[in-house]
């Protein structure tokens, strides 16, 4: 994907998918502890990381997003939401962080 001229895009992206990954591991800490409101915490930033993530992939349909053997009839909202989601666009989003 490219993030060029999309600085504000990828910023919300890092952030977004730490809030959806310390949301898994807290609801994880929460099951296995027992604490209700420790789950409730990481049932809440799960949420506003996938919300978050589903507004990027959204927004960002119309770049270009490369298609794998796996999806090439995917659509472009698609292929976005599973690259953001996984992290795999981590490294794309930092350069365009640091450039």
């Amino acid at each position: 994907m490219d993030w060029t001229g999309r600085r504000t895009y990828a910023g919300a992206y890092l952030a977004l998918l730490v809030a959806n990954w310390a949301g898994v591991v807290l609801v994880l800490i929460g099951q296995v502890t027992g604490a209700p409101a420790t789950a409730i915490a990481g049932i809440v930033l799960f949420a506003i990381g996938q919300a978050g993530i589903n507004g990027l992939a959204f927004a960002l349909r119309r770049a270009p997003v490369p298609a794998v053997r796996f999806d090439p009839k995917a659509s472009n909202f698609s292929r976005a939401w599973h690259r953001l989601t996984l992290g795999l666009e981590v490294p794309g989003a930092l350069r365009a962080l640091t450039d």
